[in-house]
């Protein structure tokens, strides 16, 4: 059994009479020393301004002295790719609510965080909604992650609008993680109809660590109807729809699925696991509570020319490393067309298909697999298809 990570920080949750931001104002912040004491949404936004404008805070503290809210007005994030934050923001247990971005591209409260900076002990709640003609990357936090975020969580129900047919990154806590997550959770559900996104319950793709860190909300890649001639790509996992790093000491007690219905493509690769929905990184000491789907169902008379569902308690997909691992719950992957395809299904306890190293885990759930033809649904209690190496895991 893997101990479940807490965290343990007590936040405020007073209901006395917050700052709530009017769509525009600034006030400038005075600092004590290299400490800006932020009480006031439009002090936050003071901040937004100087960091855009290439004041990066590096070797500063903020310090949120409240909880904010951002009155669901379209916000600027703090930071860019390009100018990206690079100090010490100390939520001090404080909240800040109801985020709302239109066509940023690294967004969510801050756009990017540096090598040096660190985020801690701050909640995100409300709702975080993102608008968006081109590609994002999105956390309730921060949009891209090259530093530090610890201590922190995210209650924002996070919905997208993303008409771009690239990939976006959507995550409880940032979009994409090159660095370290640590002691953190998300507790608000994800949805999203974007034809090609990665999603998970802290990160949308992982190239870092995430430790520590715990999801309890519903991540849900649906669509289900459009022209959609670029194909279709979702993955959705607990922690991070994609995995290129380490993540260890988690767990996900939120439902994952990924599905397409009544849509016309050429294409279509749905990924969902407990914890990854495709993973060539390290998954260790990780466990998985909740139902897994990865379901295509199309009655169309188009030809598809591909049509593959993958569904692991774990990971969708595996050519990395699982290792003491564990999932409780069902796990189900569909692939079904009307007009015949090359539709393929697999479902795993642990992970949909193998192709890397799965070590000392084990299901205690159910696994299914639905396609057109039986032969094409591939199913087992560890992996539907195994291309790799499996060691005293039952």
């Amino acid at each position: 059994m893997v101990n479940m990570p807490e965290l343990n920080v007590t936040f405020n949750s007073s209901t006395a009479s917050v700052d709530v931001w009017d769509g525009f104002s600034t006030a400038e912040v005075k600092p004590k020393g290299d400490i800006y004491s932020v009480s006031k949404a439009s002090e936050l936004a003071w901040i937004a301004e100087q960091v855009n404008s290439g004041n990066n805070f590096s070797g500063r503290t903020v310090r949120l002295m409240s909880n904010i809210d951002l009155g669901d007005k379209i916000w600027k994030p703090i930071g860019s790719e390009n100018n990206r934050f690079d100090g010490l923001f100390d939520g001090q247990t404080n909240s800040v609510m109801n985020i709302r971005t239109q066509n940023s591209t690294y967004t969510g409260l801050f756009g990017a965080v540096d090598d040096n900076g660190r985020i801690v002990k701050l909640g995100m709640k409300g709702t975080f909604k993102i608008v968006s003609d081109s590609e994002v990357y999105a956390g309730a936090i921060t949009g891209v992650n090259h530093g530090t975020i610890e201590d922190c969580f995210n209650a924002c129900s996070i919905f997208t609008d993303i008409k771009s047919e690239e990939n976006s990154s959507v995550g409880g806590i940032a979009g994409v993680n090159f660095k370290m997550i640590s002691n953190c959770f998300n507790d608000a559900d994800m949805v999203s109809s974007s034809p090609a996104v990665q999603m998970g319950g802290l990160a949308g793709v992982n190239n870092g660590i995430i430790e520590e860190c715990y999801n309890e909300g519903k991540v849900s890649s649906q669509i289900q109807e459009g022209n959609l001639p670029a194909g279709v790509s979702i993955y959705s996992g607990g922690m991070s729809g994609i995995s290129h790093g380490f993540i260890g000491k988690c767990y996900n007690e939120g439902i994952v699925e990924s599905s397409l219905t009544s849509a016309e493509t050429d294409y279509a690769e749905l990924f969902a696991g407990g914890i990854c929905g495709w993973s060539d990184g390290h998954l260790n000491d990780c466990y998985n509570l909740k139902g897994i789907k990865a379901v295509i169902n199309i009655e169309s008379e188009k030809e598809m020319l591909t049509a593959n569902a993958y569904a692991g308690g774990i990971s969708g997909w595996n050519s990395g490393i699982i290792e003491k691992c564990y999932n409780e719950n069902e796990v189900r992957s569909v692939s079904r067309l009307s007009k015949s395809g090359a539709e393929e299904s697999y479902s795993g306890g642990i992970v949909g298909i193998n192709l890397g190293n799965v070590h000392q885990s084990r299901n205690m759930g159910k696994a299914y697999a639905e396609s057109s033809t039986d032969t094409n649904a591939h199913v087992h209690s560890i992996t539907g298809k195994n291309d790799g190496s499996i060691t005293d895991s039952f």
